[in-house]
């Protein structure tokens, strides 16, 4: 079957302490939908050669496409990543924060599901931050990130600021961090810095990121970290899915790999690997079939959540 422009409803409320559902004194969470007038091709396979059958329907209704550009991914797994980014929502939603950073090329994806999913959040800003850790140029990076600190920090008594990331080694965190102390030591040293970072990563070693939490003086660090992994596939290392590539660009004191926004230019094809057989969701902009997978996954999260009410009637994006 074929789908075109396909978008899920499910507005939701968060049931936190004080909340006014009544009179809508409620942080809102969205599910992200699908915007766009891509068109996607769905077909769902059985039996023992169920797999074969998705990964052939995907080349069949892509035509001249990459293989790496179908992936397998587990139905459980992407459980986990719609409960993850729901669950990054809710946080963002409630907690007062001056300024979220988005460090891409990782953080685009993100940024994109949580546009959708907050009509109301801190303010956005996404930093190009690709190959910072492994090849650093740290005064250009230093820069960046303080040109968006410098337009939301007001210099009150603190500033809270939260860095949203998927990460591997932990390398990208420490090197986020040590810039973001190097400019508070530089410009705020009098001002109180609270900082939070939340890392999607695919791997058990957690202490990867935590171990930079710090909890005293004039910066202290809070990491949450989410453990999913369908999240590098679907939120970073796939070009075709999140729609933007790295090109080589000259920076002062080298040359350094930055991420070029790009619109999707491949097809992609994601097959959902359950107990019960193989979905194939395709389409020629690849980013649309991505977004199509996510927002099914965040949508069965809002469903089951207990932390969560639904408002019809705020409903958006529907079919």
């Amino acid at each position: 079957s074929t789908l075109t422009q396909m978008s899920l409803s499910g507005a939701n409320v968060l049931l936190s302490p004080g909340s006014d559902v009544v009179n809508n004194n409620a942080p809102t969470v969205y599910n992200p939908g699908v915007k766009g007038t891509a068109s996607s091709y769905y077909q769902a396979f059985a039996g023992q050669d169920g797999e074969r059958d998705a990964l052939d329907f995907a080349e069949q209704v892509l035509g001249n496409v990459k293989k790496s550009d179908i992936r397998i991914v587990d139905e459980d797994e992407l459980c986990v990543l719609g409960d993850t980014l729901l669950t990054l929502a809710s946080n963002l939603a409630v907690q007062n924060r001056d300024l979220v950073i988005f460090p891409i090329r990782a953080g685009h994806r993100i940024r994109q599901v949580l546009d959708g999913m907050l009509e109301i959040h801190p303010p956005f800003e996404s930093v190009e931050f690709s190959e910072a850790a492994s090849h650093p140029r740290d005064h250009f990076f230093l820069e960046l990130i303080a040109q968006a600190i410098r337009k939301h920090n007001r210099e009150n008594a603190d500033f809270r600021v939260a860095v949203v990331d998927v990460g591997d080694s932990g390398e990208g965190t420490k090197k986020m961090l040590q810039l973001l102390r190097e400019i508070h030591e530089r410009f705020y040293r009098r001002q109180l810095w609270r900082v939070n970072c939340h890392v999607i990563h695919e791997h058990g070693e957690s202490w990867n990121f935590k171990q930079y939490e710090r909890h005293d003086g004039g910066f202290p660090v809070l990491v949450d970290t989410y453990r999913t992994l369908a999240g590098k596939r679907l939120l970073d290392d796939w070009v075709a899915a999140i729609g933007m590539a790295k090109v080589r660009r000259l920076t002062p004191g080298g040359v350094v790999s930055l991420p070029e926004v790009i619109e999707s230019v491949a097809p992609a094809a994601v097959v959902i690997k359950s107990k019960t057989g193989f979905e194939a969701v395709a389409s020629k902009v690849g980013s649309h079939a991505a977004n199509q997978v996510i927002s099914r996954f965040v949508l069965d999260a809002m469903a089951t959540s207990n932390e969560l009410r639904r408002i019809p009637e705020l409903d958006r994006w529907k079919d």
